[in-house]
């Protein structure tokens, strides 16, 4: 796709079968976010179910993406959902 460097975020890893990670992976996700600036480039971070599930409250199917919009007064809000196909 060539969207630029990539570059790994354990905080983006799946808890769904160790549980014990789940809050720490979501605290640190938050503060990864709440680093970025508003009016940034545009940042895609590929996860899992679960982990869309906890920062959103939005639930996904395989090959589904959320949309985030980082907000001056708050973390960011859900915009939207993408469906990426072959």
């Amino acid at each position: 796709m060539h969207l630029g460097p990539v570059k790994q975020l354990p905080a983006l890893n799946s808890f769904y079968e160790r549980i014990q990670d789940r809050e720490p992976n979501i605290s640190a996700l938050k503060d990864f976010i709440s680093r970025q600036p508003v009016d940034g480039e545009l940042i895609v971070m590929v996860t899992h179910f679960v982990s869309i599930a906890a920062m959103t409250g939005e639930s996904v199917s395989s090959g589904m993406g959320v949309l985030l919009e980082l907000k001056e007064d708050a973390p960011y809000s859900v915009v939207g959902k993408l469906t990426f196909e072959n």
